[in-house]
């Protein structure tokens, strides 16, 4: 039979134990959206799938089109998909926010490093509410030649790619990417 004095005894080792046991990172055990993941899935795709890819480039106001190769639209998107932010070496970087908009009826999971100089600006993924799909994924990315901004709606099956190629962003390049054949 146990006696209180060993109970108390225990009880004690127990709450000093937890008391000097060292606090988990919080930030090392939220799961951020593996977004470049999912781009990366979906560029792999294009080798599976018979898809056309057309592109509309828009440069100070004039715009030309004209179907491209499967690589050169590789090519395009090598950009998004490296830094990682899931990468343990900075994630710590980012913070995420979570919030149900009511506006667009999605849940939205924003990632972004406040006053970090990191290259990854924002990334922002909205999930459907009822079912938790993919919705839409918009990254801003900053490099040494300029800003990319990526958006992929998920529903429509189009990517939109807005490269802004000086320092000062007097001039801007735009591409717009169409996956002709994707099932909607």
């Amino acid at each position: 039979m146990k006696t209180p004095l060993s109970l108390a005894i225990a009880l004690s080792l127990i709450f000093i134990a937890a008391c000097h046991s060292k606090p988990k990172d919080a930030k090392k055990d939220v799961q951020f959206y593996p977004a470049n993941s999912f781009i990366n899935a979906e560029i792999k795709k294009l080798d599976t799938i018979p898809l056309a890819v057309l592109k509309k480039t828009t440069v100070n106001g004039k715009t030309d089109s004209a179907f491209i190769s499967k690589e050169e639209f590789k090519q395009a998107m090598r950009v998004f998909l490296e830094p990682d932010i899931t990468d343990p070496r900075i994630k710590d970087l980012y913070t995420e926010t979570v919030f149900m908009d009511a506006t667009l009826n999605a849940i939205t999971l924003t990632y972004s490093p406040g006053e970090n100089k990191a290259e990854v600006r924002k990334l922002d993924v909205l999930l459907d509410p009822e079912n938790n799909r993919l919705e839409r994924i918009y990254m801003e990315k900053e490099k040494k030649n300029g800003l990319y901004f990526l958006v992929i709606k998920q529903k429509k099956k189009f990517l939109n790619i807005m490269q802004r190629n000086d320092q000062k962003y007097r001039a801007s390049k735009k591409h717009y990417f169409l996956i002709i054949g994707m099932k909607n």
